[in-house]
């Protein structure tokens, strides 16, 4: 499957600050993978708005284009990426189907989710839906301050 979707205005400017301070309360749950600090929410968002009510929207978009696939409900995570940080061009696990990149902050430099003939620049509230085990992509180096997104990824579900 082959799919790029980019909506801008998916949240507020709002709903991204609080999302970002949920982050910062929680960051000592957090960990360091490859200059980043993801925040694994999967087993904590339903209880949290407005992280419920934003990662249902995701999951009701990447079912609009795939009815059944399911969201990895392991692997829902608040990604801090650290300024000089970036992302080598790599395709996901086989079994991926779709990810969902929402950007919470554009306030830096750099940071833009490259694939190989484009890039989509980081805007606050904008998500991005690609087939991520189809396309080669990257994040390019960030600067000036650090880059937050909410990552969600989907799998084929069963039938």
């Amino acid at each position: 499957m082959k799919l790029l979707y980019v909506e801008d205005d998916f949240i507020t400017a709002d709903q991204a600050k609080d999302i970002i301070q949920f982050y910062k309360k929680n960051v000592h749950r957090t960990f360091e993978y490859h200059n980043t600090y993801p925040l694994d929410i999967a087993d904590h968002y339903h209880n949290e708005y407005p992280l419920n009510t934003i990662v249902d929207k995701i999951s009701r978009i990447c079912k609009g284009f795939v009815s059944d696939i399911e969201l990895d409900n392991t692997d829902i995570q608040i990604v801090r990426r650290v300024i000089n940080s970036s992302m080598e061009y790599h395709t996901d696990h086989l079994n991926d189907i779709l990810a969902g990149v929402l950007y919470l902050n554009d306030n830096y430099s750099g940071g833009s989710t490259g694939f190989e003939s484009f890039q989509v620049e980081p805007k606050l509230g904008r998500l991005i839906v690609f087939s991520n085990s189809y396309y080669r992509h990257c994040v390019n180096e960030v600067r000036g301050d650090d880059r937050y997104t909410l990552a969600t990824w989907f799998f084929k579900g069963k039938n």
